[in-house]
């Protein structure tokens, strides 16, 4: 919504927006997904390509997503303290032209959050959901594996 309140000169209330709180999404999978976007920064999916956010380790846990095309660069990630941001783009859409402005973004993003972050905080399991290390190669149980999560 754009419109919060409209008055009158006199301060008078012609119009208020009537807020409806909905909740759109499952704590569950937001959790389960949370755990997933910590992927980029794992060595371990390295195969043909290296995970984006590899070169990129910060101090402490966040979940993080990068794009890039011809004409933006970005990189966006959170933890229960931060919602962290890089974007590299040029106002009249100019085309990126190195693989340095390509990679601002992340060097960005991995600056401030170890900068701000100063302790590990991460999100905890529920009830709902279940801790299983899992060999990422294969997809079965491995003791030394990645951790995933997953709704019991």
């Amino acid at each position: 919504h754009t419109v919060e309140k409209i008055t009158n000169h006199e301060g008078t209330i012609l119009y208020q927006r009537k807020n409806k709180n909905e909740q759109k999404l499952s704590q569950d999978s937001c959790l389960i997904l949370s755990q997933l976007l910590t992927s980029p920064f794992k060595e371990v999916f390295k195969t043909y390509a290296s995970p984006t956010m590899m070169n990129y380790q910060t101090n402490y846990t966040f979940a993080a997503k990068s794009g890039t095309s011809d004409y933006d660069s970005l990189c966006i990630g959170y933890n229960p303290n931060y919602v962290l941001a890089g974007w590299v783009g040029f106002d009249d859409n100019r085309e990126l032209t190195s693989s340095t402005q390509k990679r601002i973004p992340k060097a960005i993003f991995q600056n401030m959050a170890n900068y701000l972050q100063t302790s590990e905080s991460w999100y905890s399991l529920n009830n709902n959901i279940q801790a299983v290390k899992i060999n990422p190669l294969t997809g079965e149980y491995q003791s030394n594996g990645i951790e995933y999560w997953f709704k019991k």
